[in-house]
């Protein structure tokens, strides 16, 4: 007999039970031959945190099946590129942008066994991990439940029937047409870019907030990233713009402990730089001006990238805000660092080797990042220093700092 469970919403954010973790363990179960997929939206966040176990199931002579949506931009060129690619067969569905395509639907088939997901699940890192949602889990029995397996794939023929096979030029013609995102391009703000405050505000400034410790999704797997790149001369104003090599992995948030310096400076990481170049727009265009003439002149980014920087001591609650913060952004080239300065206020109240997560801005937004600092005795803490899976150099210090990628 069927056996349908009800899933709760909040175990996704909290991270009791989350969708990407049933979809790795059905790809490495024996029990299912075929994996069908129906989503509205579909990034590639969750298809490089499954990769290995998706290549290993194709690689047994198994299949999947996808029919992906393409309304309001909200379906990555490279997560089509990815299906295209690695699936069995990739399908589209796109009527118009006043009827979106919208169903989420994830169905592991066997000759014995089915495990359904049907809800609100869409392909992506939120949908999959961090996203409150909600929906239905429904293990079936074959041939006992011959007849909820029946209208499962009348469902999904339903879909079938209207759907395109994708192809590279079909992925083309959706991009010139601005159907697609692209996970290379900063999510910039539309709107003219507002000086940065004067000072800090405190976050309990605006509506209320729900106060939720919510666990951070998994980290990318360290070997998805290629080996440290070449260095690359920053533009001088007289050289033509330096076309930046795209990076091969696309990324949400970078994660790295950092050490605040007393004069504002922070450093991140040029091994982060090199993995991820177009995260930072690097090769940076702009030159900083010396304090003396003597002094020699580095790479600086060029406008600097607006920030809503956020310090959350030890609560659920950021204690200092700043909104619309210039983040001043350095290559020094002599020691190979990349260096921002945050303000004095964010300095008193970080400790060494607290968690900066540095997401860039939702698109739309009026910033280029948001930035979340957690100190070592913030609830958040430990969730984020998982995330962190690579090791940094140790610059002589007994304990090297960590950093990792969403």
């Amino acid at each position: 007999m069927a056996k349908i469970q009800i899933l709760n919403p909040s175990d996704q954010p909290t991270g009791k039970w989350r969708l990407i973790n049933e979809l790795r363990a059905c790809l490495v179960s024996d029990d299912y031959h075929t994996l069908l997929m129906a989503v509205a939206f579909a990034k590639t966040g969750p298809l490089l945190r499954l990769k290995a176990e998706i290549e290993q199931w194709l690689a047994k002579g198994k299949k999947i099946v996808s029919i992906f949506g393409v309304n309001h931009r909200n379906t990555s060129r490279q997560a089509l590129e990815f299906a295209l690619e690695k699936f069995t067969k990739a399908c589209v569905l796109f009527h118009s942008d006043d009827f979106t395509y919208h169903p989420k639907m994830y169905l592991f088939i066997g000759r014995q066994k089915c495990k359904f997901f049907i809800g609100s699940h869409n392909l992506t890192v939120g949908g999959t991990e961090t996203n409150w949602e909600s929906g239905t889990e429904a293990r079936l029995n074959l041939p006992e439940d011959k007849e909820m397996f029946a209208e499962a794939m009348t469902a999904w023929d339903s879909l079938l029937a209207f759907s395109v096979r994708l192809t590279p030029r079909l992925i083309h013609e959706y991009q010139i047409f601005g159907k697609l995102s692209d996970e290379t391009e900063p999510r910039r703000r539309q709107a003219e870019i507002r000086p940065a405050d004067e000072g800090a505000t405190l976050a309990s400034a605006g509506p209320p907030r729900l106060k939720l410790k919510v666990k951070p999704p998994s980290p990318l797997p360290k070997g998805l990233f290629t080996a440290k790149q070449a260095k690359q001369p920053a533009a001088t104003p007289k050289a033509p713009p330096q076309k930046r090599k795209q990076s091969t992995v696309t990324t949400e948030a970078l994660v790295i402990q950092i050490v605040p310096h007393h004069n504002g400076e922070v450093f991140l990481s040029k091994i982060a730089v090199d993995q991820n170049p177009d995260f930072f727009g690097f090769p940076f265009t702009g030159k900083t001006v010396p304090k003396k003439p003597r002094n020699p002149s580095y790479p600086q980014r060029e406008p600097d990238p607006i920030v809503d920087l956020k310090d959350y001591g030890k609560t659920l609650t950021p204690i200092i805000r700043f909104r619309h913060y210039a983040l001043n952004t350095v290559f020094y080239e002599a020691k190979s660092e990349i260096r921002i300065t945050v303000p004095p206020d964010v300095v008193k109240n970080t400790p060494e080797y607290s968690i900066l997560v540095m997401s860039q801005g939702a698109e739309g937004s009026e910033c280029d990042y948001e930035m979340e600092i957690f100190p070592p005795n913030n609830l958040q803490f430990s969730d984020y220093l998982a995330v962190c899976n690579q090791t940094l150099p140790s610059g002589g210090k007994q304990n090297p700092r960590k950093m990792g990628w969403l």
